[in-house]
């Protein structure tokens, strides 16, 4: 029993390492499968529902040995500014949250605080084009759920920090905590731990910020 329990985590990372491996060629495989079939006249790209695979900042978690364009040359997902697909969404969520601004239905400040910081994060550690960098910042700002979640989710009014100055921390803190997750943490996008440790400690903020305000008391 304390053999077996000993060498568990060991088995455990095989298995995780195998796994990974596994996705990666089957994926491969079955886009080159699929190009065969069609150069053929086999089959036709309207019959392909959908193809499941890695997203480019799970890649990144795994292949730290390659250079960006190495990756976007073996791995079909990557795009031009992020991975094909995440980068027009994350266009879509961006126009969509201008839209917002312009309308002055969400303030500014969280959102600017958020992408201003990731990009600052990602300019002081990107490394040319070495992908143990993490990536470009146009990667990160085009990648995951960065853009949902500055525009429409820390936003949130009921949730999120109330005076302008606690509005701007929270966000820079949450694109912050979003990089330091993407580039050294043990997931691929941290937005939904940073946006929760941020709502905990909005209230904190505000009533040390507000408090500092001339004439303003909480």
């Amino acid at each position: 029993m304390c053999i077996r329990d000993s060498l568990t985590p060991l088995a455990d990372r095989g298995a995780i390492a195998l796994s990974i491996s596994a996705a990666r060629w089957l994926s491969q495989f079955a886009i080159v499968y699929l190009w065969l079939l069609a150069a053929l006249g086999l089959f036709e790209a309207t019959q392909l529902d959908a193809l499941s695979m890695a997203t480019p900042l799970a890649v990144l978690r795994h292949e730290h040995a390659r250079m960006m364009g190495e990756l976007a040359a073996v791995y079909p997902q990557f795009g031009t500014l992020g991975g094909i697909g995440w980068e027009w969404v994350n266009a879509g969520f961006l126009a969509g949250g201008l839209w917002l601004l312009g309308r002055r239905i969400i303030d500014w400040q969280a959102p600017l605080g958020m992408l201003g910081a990731m990009l600052l994060m990602a300019l002081l550690f990107y490394a040319g084009g070495s992908s143990s960098s993490g990536g470009s910042p146009l990667f990160h700002l085009f990648s995951g759920a960065t853009m949902l979640g500055a525009f429409f989710i820390i936003t949130d009014p009921v949730s999120g920090a109330s005076s302008a100055r606690a509005r701007l921390l929270c966000g820079a803190l949450v694109g912050v905590l979003v990089y330091l997750v993407r580039h050294w943490g043990n997931y691929p996008d941290g937005l939904a731990f940073a946006v929760l440790l941020m709502n905990v400690v909005a209230p904190l903020l505000d009533r040390v910020l507000i408090a500092r305000e001339p004439g303003k008391t909480v």
